[in-house]
């Protein structure tokens, strides 16, 4: 598999698209998963990738990125 790190995101999803059409990658009948684990890991590898082409696209437009997680907590405590 060619290195992802330099690919735009619509030749990501055309690899996408690609590994998911052959059928020499979907599991056997019977099987839990639609894929087979090497193929599960490469379009893993492709989410990433992705995310992390949208994250520099942000970051350069100057669009603040929160990297704590979520801070939406919502509780149970009432208030009195």
């Amino acid at each position: 598999m060619k290195k992802l790190d330099g690919m735009t995101n619509e030749e990501l999803l055309a690899l996408d698209a690609q590994l998911c059409a052959n059928p020499a990658n979907l599991s056997p009948a019977g099987c839990f998963f639609r894929y087979t684990p090497a193929t599960h890991k490469k379009l893993d590898a492709i989410a990433q990738q992705i995310a992390y082409n949208i994250r520099q696209k942000r970051i350069a437009a100057g669009i603040p990125i929160n990297d704590e997680g979520y801070s939406g907590r919502q509780t149970n405590k009432r208030r009195r």
